[in-house]
């Protein structure tokens, strides 16, 4: 709720001290980050998906059906197969209930579950491999030693010329207020962080290919 909050934009509170508070949170960096690395993500994931060629897609946490959906609309044209996954069966039912279209040459299958259940050579196998992966936060929780695991689980699960898209929270002074106040604790890493632990785990190249003040996105492929 507080993230959905964050996203509307539009202060509110009880008082005018309430209300002036709200919007100076609203205008945190990380508030702020939390929307453009959304806007980021979105435009870049469409751009991976190709009009002519089959594809299948990875989206993990599913979040809401807004990403879905508009990836669907762009697979439609090719046909495909998008697999969203969340342990949480409330954030399932949110993907499919904000899918209103659903493309006819788009399959879509569920699973609820966790990545980190794919971790190692054989666990990933039981997901196949994809031509694009999208990990929808996946970093802000993810401790930093599960990080060779990750690299080698992508290794597995990208075909030769796929694409992961992975958004973070970066290092940022306001980070103090979300975690300690708020409680809503998140791990933030620089992306040269990220890269150097990424690439010297697996065969793995990382390209940061959007950086905002408090978040980024990267982009991981094969060497």
């Amino acid at each position: 709720l507080f993230l959905a909050h964050l996203q509307g934009g539009s202060a509110s509170g009880t008082s005018e001290v309430g209300r002036a508070l709200d919007e100076a949170i609203l205008q945190t960096n990380s508030s702020q980050a939390l929307n453009e690395r959304e806007t980021a993500l979105f435009d870049v994931a469409v751009g991976q998906i190709s009009e002519e060629k089959s594809c299948r897609i990875l989206v993990t946490p599913s979040h809401t059906g807004a990403l879905v959906a508009r990836l669907a609309y762009k697979v439609g044209y090719g046909g495909g197969e998008i697999v969203y996954m969340d342990r949480d069966p409330d954030a399932l039912r949110a993907t499919d209930n904000g899918m209103a279209l659903r493309p006819k040459k788009v399959n879509y299958t569920p699973i609820r579950g966790d990545l980190l259940e794919y971790f190692g050579e054989v666990n990933a196998a039981r997901l196949g491999d994809f031509d694009l992966v999208i990990l929808h936060g996946l970093l802000d929780y993810l401790p930093t030693r599960l990080l060779p695991d990750l690299a080698e689980t992508l290794l597995q699960i990208l075909r030769p010329g796929a694409r992961a898209l992975l958004v973070q929270l970066n290092p940022s002074p306001d980070s103090f207020f979300f975690d300690h106040l708020v409680g809503w604790r998140t791990i933030r890493r620089s992306p040269e962080q990220v890269k150097r632990l990424i690439e010297s785990s697996a065969s793995l190249q990382v390209e940061t290919i959007w950086k905002g003040k408090a978040a980024s996105l990267l982009c991981v492929s094969h060497s």
